[in-house]
This record gives structure tokens, C-alpha cells and sequence, in this order.
């Protein structure tokens, strides 16, 4: 994510992969010379869409199409037929633009509206995570324990706790009892694997 300088793991629908997966094939039958024999990337830094410009940068696909390059074959596309919205009244097609079509797809994974659990990721349905992040949330939970542990004290003597107080430590209860959740499965993993694969 550009905006925040962070990578991001985003939850893929069935037929996202199926897309994807579409496209990595029309790569190896169009730009054979971007793959091994075996059909693996020659470079592991292979964009999914690789602009068809020779250059020393670009040798093994590693250069995406310039996004106004999208946005022209979009609007390309637009021309050829009446764009409608869902009620059958006249849509604007220059307000359709890939940067739109990200947002759409954001919206839907949100149910039309911004994420309910900003900033708190390991809650939502679509968070996934692995043992590879044990350290981190480990380090989650050790920050949000001392946090309910500070407010729990802090309630009991010095602040008196109104309803809205007491909802927002019974939430954070929730959250260290989610993230044990998250550590407990992720242990269980591991402890699954053979030696050799837990030391890998």
C-alpha cells in the first residue's frame, strides 16, 4: 500500500485465483522467454502484467504496465457499448476508472462501507495469518494485555467506569482472547510439522 509504505495480504475469492491463474498461463504460452522449462518465472520479481517494452530493467518481466495504459484500454472498451447503473438510468463512463474499480472491490469486501475493525485486522473474517507471525502477535498480545491490565486498574480506583467504558474493555478482553486464539492455532502448527520442516 503506497499510501502507508506497508505490504498488505488481501483476501482472494475463488475466481480472483481463477483470473490469476489465467493470466499466468497466457504469460508462459505469449513470453516463454520470461520462464524456466518447468513453467516457474526466471525472475522472482515477475509482475502479473508485464509491459511488452524491451529494456535491460525489463528483460524478465519485471516492469508493469503504466497505469494509464489500463485506464485507456478500460475507456477503449466503455466506448463500444451504453454504460447503465443497476436501476437502467445512464451511467457516466468516464467515471469508470480502474482506480474506482479497486475501490469497488474494497467496498464489497467491507459490505459498502469503511472496515468496522480499523486497525484491528485479526478480528475480521477475511484476516489470515501463519506461524511465520508468532513473534508479531505475540508482540500484539503482550501490548493489548498491558493495556486492559492499565484500564482495568485505572477503573478500579483513580476513574470510574460508564457504560461506554466498560463496552471498550470487554472488547479489548476479546482481542487477547482472539489473538490467543491466533497464537494457540499457529503453535499447533507448528508442533504438526516434522523436525526437519519446523528447523526449515
Amino acid at each position: 500500500m503506497q499510501k502507508v509504505r506497508r505490504r498488505h495480504k488481501l483476501p482472494l475469492h475463488p475466481s480472483d485465483g481463477q483470473v490469476i491463474t489465467c493470466q499466468q498461463d497466457h504469460l508462459r504460452r505469449h513470453s516463454p522467454h520470461l520462464f524456466h522449462e518447468d513453467g516457474r518465472p526466471r525472475s522472482t520479481c515477475t509482475v502479473l502484467f508485464p509491459t511488452p517494452r524491451r529494456s535491460r530493467a525489463n528483460a524478465l518481466g519485471e516492469r508493469p504496465y503504466d497505469s494509464s495504459t489500463i485506464g485507456y484500454w478500460l475507456q477503449t472498451w466503455l466506448d463500444q457499448f451504453a454504460v447503465t447503473a443497476e436501476q437502467g438510468k445512464p451511467f457516466d463512463p468516464a467515471r469508470v476508472l480502474p482506480y474506482a474499480l479497486r475501490h469497488t472491490y474494497a467496498q464489497l469486501r467491507a459490505d459498502g462501507h469503511g472496515c468496522p475493525v480499523y486497525n484491528g485486522c485479526f478480528s475480521c473474517t477475511f484476516y489470515t495469518t501463519d506461524f511465520t507471525h508468532l513473534p508479531e502477535l505475540r508482540q500484539l498480545r503482550t501490548g493489548k494485555a498491558e493495556q486492559l491490565a492499565a484500564l482495568e486498574s485505572a477503573y478500579g480506583g483513580v476513574l470510574t467506569a460508564g457504560p461506554l467504558n466498560a463496552a471498550g474493555l470487554e472488547l479489548l478482553r476479546q482481542e487477547v482472547q482472539q489473538i490467543d486464539e491466533r497464537v494457540g492455532k499457529c503453535e499447533a502448527d507448528i508442533s504438526s510439522l516434522t523436525p526437519e520442516k519446523r528447523t526449515t
